[in-house]
């Protein structure tokens, strides 16, 4: 084995412009995958971004309530504790999750009856309506049935619990919860019903592929002090449209594969036919046949490996220079990394076995007496 990564450098040390060939031609097709991989994911996230616009996979209500409870607004006196359980919690589904929506749904008595008011946080609400993340701290969006009911609309103030707010907007109709309740930053409405640091509504979006299962089983600490409910969003939504975003990836995934094995199969075979006599000494000076395939396939999988690291380089270096970050995490990246080197070695290899196959049964005696 030592002695294959011996030959196998000096081969390339030596015959540099074969490997700057060999390198160029896979960092290329990786670069093409990495930058197909990049628009795939981002069109995964803006798909299941209007998934998520229909509503969340899971809601989390106090113990003894249900989802009845919260679509009358109805969820009594038990809340959650922001610090003893929200905070918590939210660090404990975040590596499963898209998003979780923390809220405070409470109704409050005024002299046209109890006002239906939800408290959402601005910078981490999941709806369909932008209004809501633009909410300012003496703002409320009323819903649209709510708005006919008190005869209010944008730039009016309606008075709840004591306090004045200015209506930011009347929102459109969603067929929904929203089009009932009124909506303002749940650190004002904890303030104005003195609930400091209190929440009854937890809505979580789970990662696309994880199922209700999962993430009960990482609520089961907090089983006595909350109650959550899987919501049916359709077949289509949880399951068909991910399979097919799935099945599109590694549909791309194999094409570029098998595009890159006959590349390096043709790249292989050319530099062994340039470098027969090179081939018949080490063969003639007692190199196995198996050794000769180690040496072909060890250069391939060398090459295959540098134009891994091209190709995403050249990728993120070009996404870093035209929008100042690369696309996701660091965490992405690395993933990304991790699965176009593995797809490139393994390729590489597969695309060079026949041809080395082929080079070690040859009569390299023969060929030298000749």
């Amino acid at each position: 084995m030592r002695s294959i990564l011996w030959m196998t450098y000096r081969e390339l040390s030596v015959r540099k412009a074969s490997f700057i060939i060999g390198l160029t031609m896979c960092g290329l097709l990786i670069s093409m995958f990495v930058s197909i991989e990049w628009s795939l994911r981002s069109r995964g996230n803006r798909v299941q971004g209007d998934i998520d616009q229909m509503g969340p996979g899971i809601v989390v209500v106090p113990p003894d309530k249900s989802i009845a409870d919260l679509r009358q607004f109805d969820l009594g006196s038990r809340y959650f504790g922001t610090r003893e359980l929200v905070d918590p919690l939210i660090a404990r589904l975040s590596p499963h999750t898209r998003a979780v929506d923390v809220r405070l749904s409470v109704r409050i008595p005024t002299k046209d009856g109890k006002l239906p008011v939800v408290g959402i946080d601005p910078a981490r609400v999941v709806s369909p309506h932008e209004t809501l993340r633009q909410l300012g701290k003496n703002e409320v969006a009323i819903g649209r049935e709510l708005g006919r009911r008190l005869d209010k609309q944008s730039g009016d103030v309606i008075r709840i619990a004591g306090s004045e707010f200015s209506v930011k907007t009347i929102l459109p109709p969603a067929g929904d919860l929203s089009d009932l309740a009124a909506f303002m930053p749940v650190s004002r409405l904890q303030a104005v019903t003195g609930k400091i640091g209190k929440a009854n509504v937890i809505r979580i979006f789970p990662e696309s592929g994880r199922d209700f299962a999962e993430i009960r089983e990482l609520l089961t600490d907090y089983g006595s002090r909350l109650h959550a409910v899987a919501i049916d969003r359709g077949e289509i939504a949880e399951t068909r449209i991910p399979q097919t975003l799935a099945s599109h990836r590694y549909a791309v995934y194999v094409l570029l594969g098998v595009f890159l094995s006959f590349s390096m199969a043709i790249w292989t075979y050319l530099d062994s036919a340039q470098r027969l006599i090179e081939l018949a000494t080490v063969a003639a000076v007692g190199c196995s046949p198996a050794g000769l395939v180690g040496l072909l396939v060890g250069r391939s999988a060398v090459v295959g490996a540098g134009g891994a690291l091209l190709g995403v380089a050249l990728i993120g270096g070009s996404k870093w220079i035209t929008e100042g970050a690369f696309p996701g995490s660091i965490t992405d990246l690395s993933d990304l990394l991790a699965t176009a080197l593995c797809g490139a070695v393994f390729f590489s290899v597969a695309g060079a076995v026949p041809v080395a196959l082929n080079m070690s049964v040859r009569n390299y005696v023969g060929f030298l007496q000749n």
